[in-house]
């Protein structure tokens, strides 16, 4: 009934006026998903030997010499040294860093705002550590807290009264609303060779939030495209995944991560020999941050009616990322909450098997 009921809208609709989608008769991405930074292999098929994702532009970033950075991958731009910003030196609990992201004029703009959590990670350079962000990067001041530093305008879907937060170790916590962390200003974005995404929520929890000002690209609508073969296509992205990844033989139950990485790596299947385990920001653009019919777990909205995939596990994915503050960790996303967190490499999580979408 429910799926009939997202039909029925989507005809009405012509699918884009509730939702504000953009026509999807393209295959092109419209997001593509950006290098995450590490360079250093730790086992074959790993994030730093296949260094997947779209190629940094160089300089990754433009000094405008008036207290502002653009981002040349995304676009955005940033406070450069925020905690220079009067006003700005201590922390915040999350309302009082939205408001104050809000209210701000400084260097001749006033449409700053907080970032959200897609803003914040796409920032980060999995091959840098604390703080995580790239090599000769124009930025002053930034604090090295490893995790969960940086208030985001997202609040956490799953328990409303938390949000998320980014570490500069790369890490996506979600302390609560009244905890103390920083804020990072940002504004502008979309026009760009890797733009962000919208993270999906529209939910408003505080004027300014992410569920008010819903920044970045909009989602395509239908999102995924069913292939026929056991593989589907994100054509927000252009990656193409496995359907339903714990139906193939050999992946039902949890791995290390070297097992995860290799069995990717080897996996022969729907035709496709170029299976590998995804990055740690490719498995991340499958977290969605709000709640519908399905519920409020991304896996929950992933095996809707919404998406072709079956049997995503509400549980933890082991992405090919190693974490660059203790390489014993690799990093993990949960398809439960949306963490994204290290944990030991001979610790058992699950892999979802992805390759490089069809030109």
């Amino acid at each position: 009934m429910k799926c009939l009921r997202l039909v029925l809208l989507t005809v009405l609709t012509s699918g884009c006026f509730l939702t504000g989608c953009s026509s999807a008769s393209s295959n092109t991405a419209i997001s593509p998903v950006a290098k995450t930074g590490q360079t250093i292999s730790y086992c074959r098929g790993d994030d730093g030997d296949l260094q997947k994702g779209l190629a940094w532009p160089s300089p990754r970033f433009t000094d405008h010499g008036d207290g502002t950075v653009t981002d040349n991958l995304t676009g955005l731009e940033w406070a450069k040294a925020p905690h220079a910003i009067p006003g700005n030196s201590g922390k915040f609990k999350w309302t009082g860093a939205i408001d104050f992201c809000g209210s701000l004029d400084y260097a001749g703009h006033s449409d700053w705002r907080l970032p959200s959590r897609k803003e914040t990670m796409s920032i980060i350079d999995y091959g840098q550590q604390k703080p995580s962000l790239p090599a000769k990067h124009p930025f002053t001041g930034i604090q090295t807290v490893a995790f969960c530093g940086y208030w985001s305008s997202t609040t956490y879907i799953f328990q409303d009264s938390a949000a998320w937060c980014q570490g500069m170790g790369g890490s996506i916590g979600h302390p609560g609303k009244v905890a103390l962390r920083h804020a990072w200003p940002v504004r502008g974005g979309g026009k760009a060779i890797s733009p962000v995404p919208k993270t999906g929520q529209h939910t408003i929890f505080h004027p300014g939030d992410d569920g008010k000002l819903q920044s970045g690209v909009v989602w395509p609508t239908p999102r995924f495209t069913d292939n026929g073969d056991g593989t589907m296509t994100d054509k927000m992205t252009g990656l193409e995944w496995a359907k339903a990844p714990h139906k193939i033989p050999g992946n039902a139950g949890g791995k290390k991560w070297k097992d995860g990485v290799e069995f990717c790596m080897d996996l022969d299947y729907a035709g496709y020999s170029d299976w590998r385990l995804p990055n740690a920001k490719e498995q991340e653009s499958l977290v969605r941050c709000e709640k519908g019919d399905w519920g409020d777990k991304p896996s929950e909205w992933l095996n809707s009616c919404e998406t072709p995939f079956i049997g995503i596990l509400p549980q933890f994915y082991w992405v090919s990322t190693t974490n660059s503050v203790d390489t014993s960790f690799a990093l993990r996303v949960s398809m439960k909450i949306g963490y994204v967190r290290g944990n030991k490499k001979s610790g058992s999580f699950f892999v979802w098997p992805v390759r490089d979408g069809r030109k």
